[in-house]
């Protein structure tokens, strides 16, 4: 008897318990919302996909929901991480932008007291 399938059932919770522990550690780091939702679908759409191509099945066509709700997640994720990044970027220059301006003030206040 070929019990891969069944051996694949079993560990797969498994591997999904351990990776979400690892995932809730990880999470817990300084990242912004859109990084973790991102990942966050990426995943998601990575296993739907995974799900709907090994359930595919000539007779069945129930492989194409899976299929195409993961590549939809796995693009919206995408899409999330790059742009948390953008925001990220956004954030540097505009603080260092700030930084700037407070500098030319104080120059500015003290050119004016002499």
């Amino acid at each position: 008897m070929n019990f891969s399938i069944l051996e694949d059932i079993v560990e797969f919770p498994v591997f999904l318990l351990k990776w979400n522990k690892i995932c809730i550690l990880s999470f817990k780091s300084k990242m912004n919302k859109y990084l973790k939702r991102g990942l966050v679908f990426l995943i998601i759409g990575v296993l739907l996909c995974y799900y709907g191509v090994y359930s595919k099945d000539p007779i069945a066509s129930f492989y194409k929901i899976p299929l195409v709700l993961g590549v939809l997640s796995f693009g919206y994720g995408f899409i999330m991480v790059i742009y948390s990044l953008m925001r990220k970027i956004e954030r540097g220059s505009i603080l260092e932008e700030r930084a700037e301006q407070v500098e030319l003030d104080e120059q500015n206040e003290r050119e004016g007291e002499q």
